[in-house]
């Protein structure tokens, strides 16, 4: 950190390391900054907007990468160096913020390409990650037409803020699974294979045993019967596409055969 001196001294924490993005399709994600080394591609060159007025913006290293460092901040314009661009079919918009000190509040407008206002609320010292939703955040905003973004502190004095992890991404959804059954079989049957899950996601399927002493998973997708008693079948979903992974559960029942005819007595 550091501090300068005027008529009170203003000191300037350093971030600690900024939140990591998870991982996404690229397909789903359209970011304007990640860092350097990027943790999604850059979808464009997004750059300081010649309009801003006092605000200064400079990338410093941070934790394993880079992350933008506001001085003077009042307001900012961070827009592409190009074309406008599209996010359409992206559902929210993701930005990590850092403050030295509480914030009740600050806008974030969505240049698309007249301005869309939303409203933060109260902000924490230290970083605060945001998801936006765009379709209630944003109203009628053109999102296939998209010139960048506008960061306003329009409370209090310039300050010194950073940022990071600005991108767009189509929300992941949790697949829906169900109709997942496995049938009780007697112990003795040969291995037999497991009916995957109803699912609306495309992802492969895993199966585990919670009772190997009972059923193991042999084969990728079979049931081998070691002995009779009982075991939960878990079918999990790998992530897809907009999908994040699932898991569904089955109980699996092996039965001991019934007894023969009991011995018969001699005659005596």
């Amino acid at each position: 950190g550091y501090c300068s001196v005027t008529a009170s001294a203003v000191c300037v924490v350093s971030p600690n390391a900024s939140p990591i993005p998870p991982a996404r399709d690229p397909a789903y994600v359209f970011s304007m900054f990640t860092g350097t080394p990027p943790v999604y591609a850059n979808s464009v060159t997004a750059i300081r907007a010649p309009w801003t007025a006092g605000t200064t913006l400079n990338a410093i290293p941070n934790g394993t990468d880079t992350c933008l460092q506001l001085d003077n901040f009042g307001y900012l314009g961070y827009i592409t160096n190009g074309a406008n661009f599209s996010v359409a079919g992206k559902t929210k918009l993701h930005v990590d913020i850092f403050l030295n000190a509480p914030l009740a509040n600050m806008f974030i407008v969505l240049l698309a390409p007249n301005d869309f206002l939303y409203n933060t609320g109260p902000l924490v010292a230290g970083w605060n990650s945001l998801d936006i939703v765009l379709a209630s955040a944003f109203g009628a905003a053109n999102l296939t037409n998209i010139n960048g973004i506008k960061f306003e502190k329009n409370i209090g004095p310039p300050a010194t803020i950073f940022l990071d992890n600005i991108y767009f991404y189509l929300e992941a959804n949790q697949p829906l699974l169900s109709n997942f059954t496995v049938p009780t079989q007697a112990f003795g049957s040969p291995n037999f294979t497991i009916t995957p899950p109803t699912s609306n996601s495309a992802g492969a399927f895993t199966y585990t045993s919670s009772n190997t002493n009972v059923a193991q998973i042999v084969n990728g997708n079979q049931i081998q019967i070691i002995s009779g008693g009982s075991a939960i079948i878990t079918a999990n979903q790998a992530a897809d596409g907009p999908f994040v992974a699932g898991s569904i559960t089955a109980t699996f029942v092996a039965t001991f055969p019934a007894p023969g005819p009991s011995p018969i007595p001699p005659a005596r």
